[in-house]
């Protein structure tokens, strides 16, 4: 007896989602770090990301200003 079974991609990205979480968890589990380490580090990384963020309005706003530039009001 043969069954088919489909998965629609958004039960596929779930799943991966789910599989990346439960391996984040387990990662900092297993860590070789101390929990205080591994926060200062996590907070180091975050710190990082946000001041990349900080800077995306202002890179757009350059990036749209030559667009218009170059193609001309």
């Amino acid at each position: 007896m043969e069954t088919k079974t489909s998965c629609s991609a958004s039960t596929v990205i779930l799943a991966a989602l789910g599989g990346a979480a439960v391996g984040a968890v387990v990662a900092l589990l297993l860590a070789p770090r101390s929990g205080l380490e591994t926060r200062r580090q996590i907070s180091g990384h975050v710190d990082t990301a946000m001041g990349a963020l900080s800077r995306v309005p202002e890179a757009l706003t350059q990036a749209s200003h030559a667009a218009k530039e170059v193609i001309g009001d």
